[in-house]
């Protein structure tokens, strides 16, 4: 948790934390954070952990495995978060199964 700037709280009350640097580079809803020097709380409180968790995964690398009922999460976060690449992966995640 050291020099982490962005904590995400998920559905289940947990909280997920990151680099926003990282997180905007992937997520541009997160850009306009990057201003202030303060650390960032952000609620989700539609996503659980496994989809957040994935999220955040995602943004530093790769994902590397998850269900598709996480999967089918994963797209609607997404699409919220504004990330076309992400949104393509879990489709085509999807229409493989």
């Amino acid at each position: 948790r050291e020099r982490l700037d962005i904590f995400i709280n998920t559905e289940e009350g947990e909280e997920v934390g990151a680099h926003l640097i990282v997180l905007a580079a992937f997520f541009p809803v997160f850009r306009k954070h990057l201003s202030g020097n303060d650390i960032v709380h952000v609620r989700l409180p539609r996503f659980s952990l496994d989809v957040i968790t994935a999220a955040v995964e995602y943004a530093y690398g790769g994902i590397d495995n998850i269900s598709p009922e996480t999967a089918v999460r994963l797209y609607l976060l997404a699409h919220n978060l504004k990330n076309k690449g992400l949104v393509d992966g879990c489709t085509n995640f999807l229409c493989a199964r």
